[in-house]
């Protein structure tokens, strides 16, 4: 019978020590979920594994490991973390998150809200809403983070396939993406409703602090705010990505 989920994460070189934090912050607070981490050297508190040598640009890295080696594990769901993750709280039923969805990528920045003449991480807004429309993306399109991201077990040869077939896709238009994007087009071709997945409907679970504002998490809360936007939002996540 399998666990309800683990945390999973690749640290190499100086990431170990990043990672080691992580654990430590999770374990402090009360959190005691198994982590499975792909590394070069060994981490307290962690199922650790030996980290093939793979091209780490543009962050597919995290496809690749979850396909070949995260999926064999005895577990429902993957809940992957950055190395540099604070956890300040223990998330209270965390995979309630993903409401009956088989993957959760959080939805951090609408769009449709924002300058089609603005660019996110070398790429115009204007060509990844077109290449996800073209692609099959109907409804509202968004930017999602890949710095904390859960899938089930029994579709990851599914998400796996969405994602890595949509960088290809956006290759041929001459568009690199990074992998935040990939994961996001592959929830959003599977996920009905996709609005449950925002932002704003985990900013008691997870945040990343784009702007240092959570004083390295010590904050109870703070003013989160995503770079393709003047909105802001006071958020008090369980776990703060950095």
């Amino acid at each position: 019978m399998r666990s309800s989920f683990c945390y999973w994460s690749v640290a190499t070189g100086q990431y170990a020590a990043f990672m080691k934090n992580s654990v430590y912050s999770a374990r402090n607070s009360g959190n005691f979920v198994d982590f499975h981490v792909l590394t070069d050297i060994p981490i307290d508190g962690c199922e650790c594994y030996d980290a093939m040598q793979m091209d780490m640009s543009h962050g597919l890295f995290k496809l690749h490991y979850l396909k070949v080696g995260i999926s064999k594990l005895n577990y429902d769901y993957f809940v992957w973390i950055d190395s540099s993750t604070r956890f300040k709280s223990n998330p209270i039923n965390l995979i309630s998150i993903l409401r009956k969805s088989p993957i959760h990528v959080p939805l951090e920045a609408n769009l449709s809200d924002h300058s089609e003449n603005l660019n996110w991480r070398g790429n115009k807004i204007s060509e990844i809403k077109m290449l996800m429309n073209k692609h099959g993306v109907t409804g509202d399109m968004y930017i999602g983070s890949s710095s904390f991201w859960i899938v089930h077990h029994d579709v990851i040869d599914l998400i796996y396939d969405l994602a890595i077939a949509f960088w290809h896709k956006a290759k041929e238009h001459g568009l690199i993406v990074e992998v935040g994007v990939c994961l996001t087009y592959a929830m959003l071709m599977m996920c009905g409703y996709s609005d449950m997945h925002r932002q704003d409907k985990i900013k008691d679970i997870w945040a990343f602090d784009y702007n240092k504002k959570s004083n390295q998490g010590t904050e109870a809360s703070w003013e989160w705010q995503h770079p393709l936007s003047d909105d802001l939002m006071q958020v008090s996540p369980s776990i703060i990505g950095f």
